[in-house]
């Protein structure tokens, strides 16, 4: 026979555990949410973001507090030995949220991530990411002709047009246009712009009509991007160099530009341009 305290406090648990019960159940221990420390496999989560092809945004969740470094490289064998980009831990946390800089557009790369635990623990993950494409408009509007080299009467002016790799040979052939004379192309080409290029405009004035000894020539025909004087013409380029990226490219603004022939060149002139840039997948 139970003595009566030992009786009474039998009861009480009792009573205690059905009240638990009447309110909802017992509460059963919690399961476990993964490791506890980085010696297992602590990152639940690992994603990456772009807005511009120069950087994108590594997301890092971790089961612990963890601090979160990064090697990055265009080359899976380089990532341990040779990286191109290496970023170093920041604070203690389960949630991070990490720019990757100085990236090159449109170009792919691996990455290492390692999470290490406050106890000096690391778990690594390898992954890849490509960044967004750098597409640059360029935009030839006018061409205003100063000087066209003859000194009788208009000038026989061709045109060349490049930007980076798109080429427009003898845009306007043997055009006749005089000092002070206006041109509008209204040129336009999409180019693919992962670092600085050029962007050239050549005027040709073509003098192969001289019909005593200098003979025919197809030379205004063949783009040199220089500036020059022959017998059978002059020319002159004029070159605007399209920015290298960074993290700052305004996308989709257009900005205007105005470039001149060299001093030098015997045909003078300038033009209007306009550039924008838009980051593409």
């Amino acid at each position: 026979m139970l003595s009566r305290p030992r009786f009474l406090r039998t009861c009480r648990a009792a009573v205690l555990a059905l009240a638990t019960l009447a309110a909802g159940g017992l509460t059963a221990t919690p399961a476990s949410a993964g490791p506890v420390d980085c010696s297992a496999d602590c990152i639940t989560s690992l994603q990456t973001s772009q807005t511009r092809g120069t950087w994108f945004t590594l997301s890092t969740k971790t089961t612990v507090p963890t601090r979160i470094s990064l090697k990055i490289s265009q080359y899976l064998n380089d990532v341990d030995s040779k990286p191109a980009l290496q970023y170093t831990p920041g604070s203690p946390s389960t949630s991070h949220f990490d720019p990757v800089r100085n990236l090159v557009p449109g170009t792919g790369y691996w990455f290492k991530v390692f999470a290490t635990d406050q106890q000096g623990r690391s778990h690594a993950e390898l992954g890849y990411v490509t960044t967004k494409t750098r597409i640059v408009t360029v935009k030839i509007d006018k061409i205003t002709v100063l000087d066209d080299s003859d000194a009788s009467g208009n000038g026989e002016i061709s045109v060349h047009l490049k930007a980076g790799d798109a080429e427009s040979p003898n845009y306007y052939h043997d055009h006749s246009v005089g000092s002070g004379g206006v041109l509008n192309p209204l040129w336009t080409r999409e180019i693919e712009a992962p670092t600085s290029t050029k962007a050239y405009v050549e005027l040709f004035d073509d003098d192969d009509d001289c019909w005593l000894g200098c003979g025919p020539s197809t030379n205004h025909l063949i783009p040199q991007y220089d500036t020059g004087t022959a017998w059978y013409g002059q020319w002159g380029t004029a070159t605007y160099t399209i920015p290298a990226p960074k993290d700052s490219d305004p996308a989709f603004d257009a900005w205007p530009f105005t470039i001149s022939s060299p001093g030098n060149s015997p045909v003078k002139f300038l033009v209007d341009g306009r550039l924008s840039i838009s980051y593409v997948d």
